[in-house]
């Protein structure tokens, strides 16, 4: 075996132990990761609908003027989905 060629086998297995090490420290971040995202999803979800829990005249008033149909439906739906759906 030639320098060139052990040169090559060496460069090839560095670089597979890289990739090894990278691909192991992306998964270990994984879940820790999506964590933080649906705790940050969950609570802007939570402030959306305690907000529109305790701000009804403004919602109401909101639901009302594009004309939607259903508006009395449409903002305790809107409302209970925000609210309700925060923890999930």
């Amino acid at each position: 075996m030639g320098v060139s060629a052990r040169l090559e086998t060496r460069l090839h297995n560095d670089a597979d132990a890289m990739v090894l090490a990278l691909s192991t420290a992306a998964s270990w971040l994984q879940s820790p990761f999506l964590l933080v995202v649906r705790l940050y999803w969950g609570w802007q979800f939570a402030q959306t609908g305690w907000g529109k829990l305790h701000n009804l005249q403004k919602t109401m008033d909101f639901f009302d003027s594009p004309d939607i149909r259903f508006p009395r439906r449409t903002r305790i739906l809107s409302r209970a989905l925000n609210w309700l759906a925060a923890p999930f």
